[in-house]
């Protein structure tokens, strides 16, 4: 299942890289999701949608992305239409029309296909020849991926996640809803250490607080590595260091965990 669940992001990754490199994408800026869905036959168009962020809907080769009006951030908008864009690269062939919600554009979890296109739109937005040398070797901290955020104008979650996958450090991002972990991604080649899906969030760590106190860390802070992994070997031992936010009104908080092996 980890290895279908892989393949699936890979070509969901190499789906975008085509897009970028077809225009010769050489910039952030330059990347306009509503002239690259035109450019494939697709119409963005904003309107009025009830319980849901987005939605695709296609007949042959053509095809119309309606995403809620009034966006509260250009970066959720953006991520909206590049993740319906995942949709009609990726499951043509499952489904003709798809209405995704809030839930589902930050669904990273499983080889589902909301995963799979919001896998597809963050290499879109944040290109791997783009992304990965601006955050490569810099320090591990929620303000440098706000940072990076601000640069591709993408939203905090899906930055997050391309931030621990391209950067050198062993680093984790975990979103939590209700004090327990929705999912979590690692860096690739973290085998070692395991989160547990549902996982109740310990009252040791920072994204406790965030639930409790609604107060996120300034920084990064070392905390127990039990606080966070059940599974750690005999033997070996992690320093844990982590920093975690609310995101908005909801009991919804993001974490970044760096992992240092003693």
């Amino acid at each position: 299942m980890l290895v279908k669940q892989q393949d699936n992001y890979s070509a969901a990754r190499l789906s975008a890289s085509r897009l970028i490199r077809r225009f010769a994408i050489s910039q952030p800026e330059e990347i306009v999701v509503e002239d690259l869905a035109m450019a494939s036959g697709v119409l963005v168009v904003e309107g009025t949608l009830h319980g849901s962020e987005a939605r695709l809907v296609r007949k042959q080769d053509k095809g119309i992305i309606r995403v809620k009006s009034g966006a509260p951030e250009s970066g959720r908008r953006r991520f909206s239409v590049a993740h319906e864009l995942g949709h009609w690269f990726l499951h043509g062939d499952v489904s003709q029309f798809h209405v995704c919600t809030e839930g589902d554009l930050r669904n990273y979890s499983g080889s589902n296909q909301e995963a799979e296109a919001n896998t597809f739109a963050s290499e879109l937005l944040m290109p791997t020849p783009l992304f990965k040398p601006v955050c490569w070797d810099i320090e591990p901290g929620i303000a440098t991926i706000k940072k990076l955020a601000d640069k591709f104008g993408t939203s905090l979650t899906s930055t997050a996640v391309r931030f621990v996958e391209e950067n050198k450090e062993n680093c984790i991002v975990v979103f939590s809803e209700n004090s327990q972990v929705s999912w979590w991604r690692a860096k690739e080649g973290m085998s070692d250490l395991w989160i547990e899906s549902h996982q109740k969030i310990h009252s040791d760590s920072a994204a406790w607080e965030c639930f409790h106190d609604g107060i996120p860390a300034t920084k990064m802070q070392q905390v127990s590595a039990n606080s966070w992994f059940t599974n750690l070997r005999y033997g070996k031992r992690f320093e844990v260091y982590e920093q975690s936010m609310k995101l908005g009104k909801l009991p919804l908080v993001l974490s970044l965990l760096w992992v240092i092996e003693e």
